[in-house]
């Protein structure tokens, strides 16, 4: 589990005194509480996608070289599936015909592939059937 290995590493930045990562760690853990106590992985990605988020729109408007804390939320990322691994997904299993518009495959795309792959990436693969 994801807040099992933040435990773990903020454990060892302690011991290590890597008051940085020991911080960041704490930052995401914060974060997991508010949701509960028994969050699942996919939450967890979730959560720390919208931190990553937050810490981009920072860097951007502060104009901050530090990226970290950015460093250190993405390594929690899932591996992220391929705009190849996409496309052939919805080549096999969307049924364009069967809907209204396009866009509303893109429905059926996050639901199968999760915090696998980035929603705007989707929509822009959609667009081009």
């Amino acid at each position: 589990m994801i807040r099992e290995q933040l435990r773990k590493q903020m454990q060892n930045a302690m011991k290590e005194k890597n008051d940085a990562v020991r911080d960041y760690a704490k930052v995401v853990l914060s974060e997991f509480s508010r949701y509960g106590k028994d969050i699942e992985d996919d939450e967890a990605v979730r959560i720390i996608k919208k931190l990553t988020k937050s810490e981009e729109e920072n860097i951007e408007m502060s104009g901050k070289k530090d990226r970290g804390y950015l460093d250190f939320l993405q390594f929690y990322f899932p591996q992220q599936a391929s705009e190849e691994e996409i496309k052939d997904w919805i080549m096999m299993n969307v049924d364009f015909s069967s809907l209204k518009n396009k866009m509303q495959a893109v429905g059926i795309v996050v639901k199968h592939f999760g915090t696998k792959a980035d929603g705007k990436l989707i929509s822009s693969i959609i667009q081009t059937f």
